[in-house]
């Protein structure tokens, strides 16, 4: 049995750090994205990824996960091409992917809005030009 005292103290040290700012949103935000990632990779496990793969992926998607929670970083600006950007100028290119790949499969899962759309970069002005013009030639049919 728990004394009124114990009672007390137990209820003040749970609303103590929301009362004074130090919990947010952004335990949450963690939290999810953390199952999400651990969903993430059983499911690449089920799809036969290799066990390598999938801790080599895991790892980079604990650095997106962290970068997310240091910069406090709202659920709904978590999947964007703009925090993906952020995250790659601190980190490395090779992780995009790895990024992108968990953004699909929580787009697919419902979890998210869309997914993070890789930026389409376009080619130097001439090249440009020259497949606009062999397009209109009518020997090829325009990418869909």
């Amino acid at each position: 049995m728990i004394d009124k005292r114990t009672k007390h103290s137990m209820e003040w040290r749970n609303k103590w750090p929301w009362q004074n700012g130090l919990l947010t949103n952004q335990t949450s935000v963690d939290k999810d994205l953390e199952q999400a990632i651990r969903d993430y990779i059983q499911w690449l496990i089920s799809e036969g990824y290799t066990l390598s793969t999938c801790s080599s992926y895991n790892r980079m998607l604990n650095h997106f996960r962290l970068f997310i929670s240091r910069k406090r970083i709202p659920w709904d600006k978590v999947f964007n091409l703009n925090t993906l950007k952020d995250f790659q100028k601190e980190n490395n290119l090779k992780y995009a992917p790895v990024v992108r790949g968990l953004s699909r499969y929580l787009f697919q899962q419902e979890k998210i809005r869309e997914p993070i759309e890789k930026e389409i970069e376009k080619l130097p002005q001439i090249y440009e030009q020259y497949l606009s013009s062999y397009a209109n030639s009518g020997q090829v049919q325009p990418i869909q």
